[in-house]
């Protein structure tokens, strides 16, 4: 049973997978309007809530029971757990079991995960085995760690989103180079200890907000978009630049005097960071 914790917002028995429950959804003897609704919309539906919503829909309707567990967009996204073990365990045993019902032969094409503990990186590697086309990683108000990188290395991904994290040089070379799918790399408020970005696949390349002490080349013969907010300390130089259709660059002097500047200082404040991400979001 997929079980959530009580008075979280998670329902104690967030609709278990196989139990016999389950609403008719159009009363009784009526029509069941919302369970005649195609699968592609169900799961495009889906894609917009969390996981834990989702599996709740399956009290809506006889229908709906089991289509959680084909769902092709997984977004595991909870709020810091850090400093309560409790509340940490109970939701990796959550998504643990919601990883194991999901349906052997149901493809699954995005993940987006708001966690970084290392529960993380099993989560991620489960994604990657099925294939998954799109990870996001953020580990925004979590503390600060590296999760195991190489674990992307072994799939079919094309775009990679990281926010919130730690990458040195090794890291981000051997994702750009080895992950020879990927087309689409965002990095959002990521200590860089890099030096460069090699990559024949690479196609849309986007940094915001990220602090990089080093310096950074960027060579991607087939790269058509560059977008870099408010870098801190550096500036990218671009090599084999032939292919490039779009540049957004925005300097900050502040942020390129700075490892933190006094403009991005109160981003520790979840409103002013959400603000300001807005912000930068709208620039690009």
């Amino acid at each position: 049973m997929l079980q959530g914790g009580a008075g979280r917002g998670l329902p104690r028995d967030a609709a278990a997978a196989g139990t016999s429950g389950g609403g008719g959804g159009g009363g009784s003897g009526g029509r069941d309007r919302i369970g005649d609704l195609p699968d592609e919309l169900r799961h495009h539906i889906f894609s917009f809530m969390p996981a834990w919503e989702v599996v709740r829909t399956s009290t809506l309707s006889r229908r709906w029971r089991h289509i959680w567990a084909s769902a092709p967009c997984l977004d595991i996204h909870y709020p810091c757990a850090c400093d309560d073990e409790d509340d940490q365990g109970w939701y990796a045993e959550f998504v643990k079991h919601l990883l194991l019902k999901r349906r052997l032969s149901a493809p699954l094409d995005t993940l987006r995960l708001h966690w970084n503990h290392h529960d993380a990186s099993t989560w991620i590697a489960h994604a990657v085995r099925r294939n998954a086309r799109a990870i996001e990683l953020s580990g925004e108000h979590h503390r600060k760690l590296e999760p195991e990188y190489s674990i992307f290395l072994y799939g079919n991904l094309k775009i990679l989103q990281l926010s919130h994290l730690h990458m040195n040089n090794d890291t981000l070379s051997q994702l750009c180079s080895r992950c020879t799918s990927l087309e689409e790399l965002e990095l959002k408020n990521v200590e860089l200890s890099a030096m460069y970005i090699r990559s024949t696949s690479l196609k849309r390349l986007t940094m915001v907000r990220c602090v990089n002490r080093n310096g950074l080349s960027v060579d991607a013969p087939n790269l058509v978009l560059l977008r870099c907010i408010r870098p801190h300390n550096f500036i990218p130089g671009i090599e084999n630049s032939g292919s490039l259709v779009t540049a957004t660059i925005m300097l900050d002097d502040n942020c390129l005097k700075y490892t933190t500047c006094p403009t991005c200082a109160n981003a520790e404040d979840p409103g002013h960071s959400e603000s300001q991400s807005a912000s930068d979001d709208n620039r690009i």
